[in-house]
């Protein structure tokens, strides 16, 4: 559990490794995220009741030798590089690709930095969804991927955006409580406001913890 005071006194950013100048022409934006197995008290407690509801089915690629955030939703490709990590376990990502399926063959350049793997031999000069599972993470034991149900729902928290999730993993029911805001002084403020909480994580650790525990100290 951590408040406000002990946020605001804690050291500044530091890189997590991978992806160092990657990142460029997008805006990053610091995010405190919380996961909580259903019935979620702690995230029931702040969430506003009603408000619109947006489903989605998402599928997390997820790399053994990475922190970064690969996912397809929507019929797209969306790639996030976690750049720092900041006081109280903030975290700053930053958007480098949305691409529609087929996804061509120089899109790949983003994806094996993401994974933090060496680029392997493509056969073809594009990739449906289906291939890139079937012939690109299911041929290397590093990457896997995790299909998750998600129902969210959006609002505002002293100012920052938030947003409540609940979310299906592998049958299990979890919440997820995110906020969000460019600055991270503000975020902390507007986080520091809820209390005392856990300290934050993020959807590639969560998935993967889920998938094998051992793999929470990976990147520790």
């Amino acid at each position: 559990m951590v408040n406000l005071a002990t946020m605001l006194r804690l050291s500044t950013v530091g890189s997590p490794g991978h992806g160092a100048g990657l990142a460029a022409g997008a805006t990053a934006r610091w995010e405190w995220r919380i996961f909580e197995r259903c019935p979620a008290s702690l995230i029931e407690r702040v969430a506003p009741r009603g408000g619109a509801a947006h489903p989605s089915r998402e599928t997390y690629l997820l790399s053994s030798a990475s922190r970064h955030n690969v996912k397809v939703r929507s019929g797209r490709l969306d790639v996030k590089l976690l750049e720092a990590v900041g006081p109280a376990g903030i975290q700053r990502w930053r958007p480098v690709c949305q691409s529609a399926f087929p996804i061509a063959r120089g899109a790949f350049d983003v994806l094996w930095r993401a994974w933090g793997v060496q680029p392997t031999a493509l056969d073809r000069s594009s990739y449906t969804l289906d291939q890139l599972l079937g012939e690109v993470v299911a041929r290397d034991p590093r990457l896997s991927a995790v299909r998750v149900g998600k129902v969210r729902r959006r609002f505002t928290l002293a100012g920052c955006s938030a947003e409540c999730a609940a979310l299906t993993v592998a049958g299990l029911h979890w919440m997820s409580l995110a906020v969000e805001d460019e600055r991270a002084r503000d975020l902390l403020i507007a986080i520091g406001s809820l209390g005392d909480w856990p300290l934050p994580a993020d959807y590639p650790t969560m998935l993967k913890h889920l998938a094998d525990p051992a793999s929470l100290t990976t990147h520790e």
